[in-house]
C-alpha cells in the first residue's frame, strides 16, 4: 500500500517541461484568437439585433410582427441578448485561460497556472452541461413528434 501511495505523489508533483510549455502557449493564442473572434461576433450580432429591431416594424413586411406592436422589438432584443448571454461565460472563461496560463507559464506562478486550467475546467463545464441540455430538448423533440406522426 505504500509503495502505491508513492507513486501518487510522485504524479502530483510532475513539472512541466519545455515541450509542454510550448504547447500551452501555442494552446494560449489559439484560445486568445478564439476568444476575441466571438467577442467581435457578439458585439455584431448584437447591433444587427438592435438594428433589427428598429428596422423591421418600420418595413411592415411582416403581419405577425406587425401585431405584435411595441413588442416586437422587445422581443428580439430580448432573444439576441439570450443568445449572446448563453455563449459569454465560456468565451470569457477561454480568454482568462489565455491570458492566465501565458502569465503563469512566463513567470512561473504556480497560483496564475491552477487558475487558468480552473476556467478551462469551466468553460468545458459549462459547455458539457450545455450539450446535456440540448441533447435532453432534442430527446423531448423527437418523443413528442413520434407521439405526433402515430396518433394521426
Amino acid at each position: 500500500m505504500e509503495r502505491f501511495n508513492t507513486g501518487i505523489t510522485d504524479i502530483f508533483k510532475m513539472e512541466i517541461d519545455d515541450q509542454a510549455k510550448s504547447n500551452f502557449i501555442e494552446t494560449a493564442r489559439w484560445a486568445k484568437f478564439i476568444a476575441i473572434v466571438l467577442f467581435v461576433i457578439f458585439g455584431i450580432f448584437l447591433l444587427a439585433g438592435i438594428l433589427l429591431a428598429v428596422l423591421l416594424p418600420s418595413l411592415g413586411t411582416s403581419q405577425q410582427f406587425a401585431s405584435l406592436g411595441a413588442l416586437g422589438p422587445i422581443f428580439i432584443i430580448f432573444i439576441v441578448l439570450i443568445l449572446v448571454g448563453v455563449y459569454f461565460y465560456p468565451t470569457y472563461a477561454l480568454l482568462k485561460f489565455s491570458n492566465n496560463v501565458k502569465e503563469g507559464l512566463n513567470t512561473g506562478n504556480k497560483e496564475q497556472f491552477n487558475t487558468a486550467i480552473r476556467h478551462l475546467k469551466g468553460m468545458f463545464k459549462y459547455m458539457g452541461i450545455m450539450m446535456i441540455v440540448l441533447l435532453a430538448i432534442y430527446g423531448i423533440e423527437i418523443v413528442v413528434g413520434v407521439v405526433a406522426a402515430t396518433s394521426k
